[in-house]
């Protein structure tokens, strides 16, 4: 989602969103919602349909006009995409170009293995990406994934498995880790309560304000924070100003984990809103369709709202719902969900939006 909530990219496998996709495959497209037009981003570099493989894991910049996308296509640039494996891309959607940005380091082709999971930078000026290829750089000891932006580019959010990024990370499992690219320094963000050590479970899917002081994670960890007794994944934020570890998916009474597994974290750019994704059924009181839905905690009023409303106002919807991405100000929350009846007319799987 654009800052503003007015871009939203995703992925579809529809091939009736415009007019001119017909590989039958997975695509990218971007859907405005003060014009309700949608743009196909995975186009072929004629200009003419959809790329000759699926697109998938968009990412776009602050003002809409720059995605990042991983695909298995060959004919989105004219470059040598001849590694036969995904790559990943830049659509400029004011100009019509698309960039390959997973090139070798000679800057004449595709790297020599997949590329994937791209993060853009707010300025659309930087994307950070996965990738198997020989960068001729120094990595860790295991691999590490997810990538995020600070909205200046300046820090980097990712999970991984390497043990050897901080010294004390210990529990052999994937942690959630911020690298600052100015200082050229790593913090352990997924750190257990007493500030020592990592978690005693695995921790990822990172998420960060503007500034990169507060991240929002998942985790299975149980000692991050105090209240953590339900033995499921949570979503937790750390701020890492004061070295302090939140639990965001707590229950309606704010005394414990709820019960249920939580994932899917999202967070705007002050850090007070966080939209996440949960299959715990006491973290509002309305919540009795037993599935997975989208919350947002503020965490500044201790608050948390059901956001996979039905149409009435009155419940959840009735199918589950993830997938949360948050506008910068936290005003707006779009979501994947399966209900049919969060607003009238939905057939199928669709992806929502809403408005706090």
């Amino acid at each position: 989602m654009s800052a503003d909530g007015r871009f939203v990219a995703f992925e579809s496998l529809a091939a009736d969103l415009v007019a001119d996709d017909a590989n039958g495959d997975f695509d990218v497209f971007v859907r405005d919602l003060k014009t309700g037009t949608t743009t196909l981003v995975s186009a072929n570099r004629a200009g003419t349909g959809s790329g000759n493989g699926f697109s998938f894991a968009p990412a776009i910049s602050a003002d809409g006009r720059f995605v990042a996308f991983e695909s298995f296509a060959t004919d989105l640039v004219a470059d040598d995409d001849a590694n036969g494996d995904f790559d990943v891309f830049v659509r400029d959607l004011k100009t019509g170009t698309t960039t390959l940005i997973s090139v070798n380091r000679a800057g004449c082709g595709s790297g020599n293995g997949f590329s994937s999971a791209p993060a853009i930078s707010a300025d659309g000026r930087l994307v950070a990406f996965v990738s198997a290829n020989d960068a001729g750089t120094s990595s860790g000891n295991s691999q590490s994934r997810f990538p995020v932006f600070s909205a200046d580019g300046r820090s980097v959010a990712f999970d991984s498995l390497a043990g050897d990024l901080v010294a004390n990370d210990t529990n052999f499992n994937s942690d959630v880790f911020v690298r600052d690219l100015h200082t050229g320094t790593t913090t352990l963000v997924s750190v257990n309560s007493a500030g020592t050590d990592s978690g005693n479970n695995g921790s990822g899917l990172a998420a960060v304000s503007a500034n990169a002081r507060f991240v929002a994670f998942v985790s299975s960890a149980s000692d991050l924070a105090g209240n953590d007794t339900n033995f499921n994944s949570d979503v937790f934020v750390r701020d890492l100003k004061t070295g302090t570890t939140t639990l965001v998916s707590v229950n309606s009474a704010g005394t414990d984990s709820g019960n249920g597994f939580s994932i899917d974290a999202a967070i705007s750019d002050d850090g007070r809103f966080v939209a996440f994704g949960s299959y715990a059924g006491d973290l509002v009181a309305n919540d009795t369709n037993g599935g997975g839905d989208v919350f947002v905690r503020d965490l500044k009023t201790g608050t948390t709202t059901l956001v996979s409303v039905n149409r009435a106002g009155t419940d959840s919807g009735n199918g589950f719902s993830i997938a949360a991405a948050i506008s910068a100000d936290g005003r707006l929350v779009a979501f994947f969900s399966e209900a049919s009846d969060l607003i009238a007319g939905d057939t199928n799987h669709d992806v929502a939006t809403d408005a706090l």
